[in-house]
């Protein structure tokens, strides 16, 4: 239970702080913008030290939903934020350097990963007891296909080695595609194409509509590339890196992350809209912050739910860290905010910075 946040700072090099927060992890980035540098360094500092002096000893990145790097020697922002695709990536970086004025916004979209690597670590020795999940049987998932009662699902493309290609919606998330393994995916592919798989969920008709009868666009995709063996994944929110499961189940063949490009994507498939209109994501963004500053500084979860159970007669007792929370205050520039949402109107930013798990930086 929680939103478990890991916060980094570095004011000059050598000297690394390291900070605790039990419900930070799903607003870090949003939370930043809305602040600035000086209000977010001033919190941070509020919250629970982790009583290491490097981050190679943060032994609880594992469990850790979020984290961010405040990197002042380089002027650096590294984020990752436990959430929704509330704020697409490329804008959140584009308002956090709007309102944090000379820094530069790096998003690490696999996990805490990124992060680490940037703040000088190796995060394969903090995890090094991560291994490969167990082989998935893909015929189990019988909304791999698309189907009639489908209400989620992302889009999913392959390209055979005779260079046809087909597009379906899942409901496989990334780790699942990474657990069937090449043959199997592949296969499925081409049985879908030789038998002409068409319809609602299937080609340029891949999107089914939500409950609401509305278009319900992609948040990430996966384009598998049989000819080249490569594999080509986007997202708009952070997921658990799935390397190991790659390089067990598909063995030979090349994982390229792309940030936030959705475009790419669409490219390999001739022009085929994956995301939604930059406009309603624009929109999206702005009724976000007007959301979060109606709401206002937002008070531990567990001190709410704990008094509505006392009220009835529990009993509760919290963990060791469940009270740890600085709720986030500072709103100071969110007049900035507004007014870089305005100016970028129908202009569309180019995808996201990010950090790869290896700690490369791309800049698509």
């Amino acid at each position: 239970m929680g939103s478990r946040a890991g916060i980094i700072v570095i004011e000059r090099i050598g000297e690394v702080e390291l900070y605790y927060d039990h419900w930070a992890a799903q607003t870090l980035a949003q939370d930043a913008a809305l602040a600035g540098p000086d209000a977010t360094l001033a919190r941070v500092r509020s919250m629970l030290p982790m009583g290491v002096s490097t981050v190679q000893e943060w032994m609880g990145a594992a469990w850790a939903e979020g984290a961010m790097l405040i990197d002042m020697p380089n002027q650096r922002l590294v984020w990752s934020e436990e959430g929704e695709a509330l704020v697409a990536p490329r804008i959140m970086n584009h308002l956090l350097e709007q309102t944090w004025p000379g820094w530069t916004g790096v998003w690490s979209p696999e996990d805490v990963h990124g992060v680490i690597r940037l703040a000088g670590a190796d995060p394969t020795q903090i995890f090094r007891n991560r291994s490969a999940e167990e082989r998935r049987d893909l015929r189990s998932n019988e909304w791999f296909a698309p189907g009639s009662d489908q209400l989620i699902g992302e889009p999913i493309s392959v390209t055979l080695e005779d260079g046809r290609k087909i597009i379906w919606r899942t409901d496989a998330d990334f780790e699942d595609i990474a657990c069937y393994g090449a043959e199997e995916v592949v296969a499925f592919a081409r049985g879908a194409i030789n038998a002409g798989a068409d319809g609602d969920g299937w080609g340029t008709r891949w999107k089914l509509p939500s409950s609401d009868g509305s278009p319900s666009w992609a948040e990430r995709g996966v384009h598998i590339d049989a000819q080249t063996r490569t594999i080509y994944w986007w997202t708009t929110f952070e997921v658990i890196p799935c390397d190991l499961e790659f390089a067990r189940y598909w063995p030979g063949w090349t994982l390229v992350p792309l940030g936030d490009a959705c475009e790419e994507h669409e490219r390999m498939l001739g022009g085929i809209k994956l995301r939604a209109p930059w406009v309603d994501l624009i929109e999206q963004a702005r009724e976000r912050f007007e959301q979060m500053l109606v709401e206002g500084p937002r008070e531990n979860p567990f001190v709410k739910i704990a008094g509505a159970l006392s009220k009835e007669g529990h009993e509760v007792e919290p963990g060791p860290t469940v009270l740890q929370h600085v709720p986030a205050e500072g709103f100071g520039r969110a007049q900035t905010i507004f007014d870089a949402l305005r100016r970028l109107g129908s202009s569309r930013l180019p995808p996201v910075r990010f950090v790869d798990m290896k700690g490369v930086i791309h800049n698509l």
